[in-house]
């Protein structure tokens, strides 16, 4: 192998874990040793990077507290979360 691999980022630096229907991605910062204690950076679409300071859990419930779903007939209200299996 020519290239070291490596298992972390730079200092500052994000790891990204997911993206969004939205176009949204997010990443953790890790900016503590505990990586319990990480930031969590959305890099919103079209509107810069929001940082969530909390576990991420809370994170997770607080996004899908704020999904929105639009019907048919163009009424916005919140979405109903679903699973499907792989």
């Amino acid at each position: 192998m020519t290239s070291r691999i490596r298992s972390t980022p730079e200092a500052g630096g994000l790891i990204s874990w997911g993206y969004d229907y939205g176009g949204d991605e997010h990443f953790f910062l890790p900016c503590d040793p505990d990586p319990d204690q990480w930031k969590i950076v959305t890099m919103a679409h079209e509107e810069g990077c929001e940082v969530f300071d909390g576990p991420f859990t809370d994170f997770i419930l607080a996004f899908v507290e704020r999904l929105e779903f639009m019907d048919e007939d163009g009424n916005i209200g919140p979405a109903v979360p679903s699973f499907e299996a792989c």
